[in-house]
């Protein structure tokens, strides 16, 4: 059983929009952090060895040829740190604009969350109606057909007449069509609801939300409190 505030935690976590969104403010974060860091001193080192073989001498025709010794082993160790002084406001406005773009982040995660929670609770609400809607027709349809069988007795009686019959047939049909319209959009509504708070696919709403139940549940009813949806 589910809750309205738990459907917006589950959708805070499993939403895949909020989840850019959110990577969108750990990339400003970051931003931030290297902007700043062009106020640090920097600083260089470097080191290097080498080695040497001994020389070998000789003439043009490489004749008379004698070897001459030379150092072996050679090194080189080179630091150097820099600290910028002026860049005309270079790099407090480097700062600023990353600040700047974390705050635009922020906003756009703020209000795609907002957005998520409302489609959520509007889902929610017109899943609410329209299991409503499926019990009228699922009534509706009951009472037809308990008329439709009153009236053939009568037509057989010669108190009614063929037309009574198919008016009342027709009737049915029409409520038949609608209540398979009804359960096509709960499908729907409960199919996007579920993907976007990251249940299973497989996930059902109860005949009274807010509450879900597993398929395997064959058709239990809900039990316990039931939340009033509500915006904060």
């Amino acid at each position: 059983m589910l809750g309205v505030e738990e459907l917006f935690h589950l959708a805070d976590a499993h939403s895949k929009s909020l989840k850019v969104h959110n990577l969108a403010v750990d990339e400003a974060v970051q931003a931030i952090k290297v902007a700043k860091n062009d106020r640090l001193p920097s600083i260089e080192a470097g080191l290097s060895f080498s080695y040497i073989g001994d020389g070998w001498m000789s003439d043009r025709d490489f004749s008379n040829g004698m070897k001459a010794d030379m150092p072996h082993f050679g090194n080189n160790f080179a630091f150097k740190a820099t600290q910028a002084v002026y860049t005309g406001g270079a790099v407090s406005t480097g700062i600023e604009m990353s600040e700047l773009q974390k705050e635009m982040a922020e906003t756009e995660l703020d209000n795609d969350r907002q957005n998520v929670r409302f489609m959520l609770v509007g889902h929610y609400l017109d899943l609410f109606q329209l299991h409503n809607q499926r019990r009228v027709y699922e009534k509706n349809i009951e009472q037809t057909r308990l008329l439709i069988e009153e009236i053939r007795s009568a037509f057989e009686q010669g108190a009614a007449l063929q037309s009574d019959i198919t008016r009342y047939e027709l009737q049915l049909k029409n409520l038949e069509l609608g209540l398979t319209n009804v359960n096509n959009r709960i499908r729907i509504l409960n199919r996007q609801m579920v993907t976007t708070i990251g249940l299973d696919i497989q996930t059902k709403f109860c005949r009274t939300p807010p509450c879900f139940l597993p398929v395997s549940t064959n058709g239990a009813s809900c039990t316990g409190r039931t939340h009033a949806p509500k915006l904060r």
